[in-house]
């Protein structure tokens, strides 16, 4: 079954007359999503951090942009959870907080072959350098 809409008369509609579930909007404001650090077929591999009850949660998820909305992020590793203001010098410092003491340095990313020797080293390069660009997004969120 099609649907077709032969007329559409926007004439008295506003966007900003549409109300939003303030829970909703308060949720999609608490999370961040990297970059992808590796793609393979459909999936684009990312870094989520999201906060919650002044807790920070980072997490590696698999995104899929050609399935539903809803079913589109699967959660692939959780990383860790801690307190808000323990991890943020790191953060400001561009301390990795996966292991709370690599710095952070470079803004290059491998391109991956994981038929080569080095892909797992090329992957974890990959990791660092979203998360540090991560690190920004959160830090330019809160001026």
């Amino acid at each position: 079954m099609t649907l077709k809409i032969e007329n559409l008369d926007l004439g008295g509609f506003d966007i900003n007359d549409i109300q939003y579930n303030d829970s909703i909007d308060d949720y999609f404001m608490n999370i961040f999503y990297s970059y992808p650090y590796h793609s393979k077929n459909d999936y684009d591999y990312e870094f989520r951090i999201s906060f919650e009850d002044n807790n920070l949660i980072l997490d590696e998820v698999e995104y899929n942009d050609n399935v539903e909305f809803n079913d589109s992020t699967i959660l692939e590793t959780h990383i860790l959870s801690t307190n808000i203001d323990e991890i943020m010098p790191l953060i400001e410092n561009n301390i990795d907080i996966r292991d709370e003491k690599t710095v952070l340095t470079n803004d290059v990313l491998i391109m991956l072959d994981e038929t080569k020797d080095t892909f797992n080293q090329d992957l974890e390069n990959n990791k660092k350098v979203v998360l540090k660009s991560l690190y920004k997004d959160i830090l330019d969120s809160l001026i």
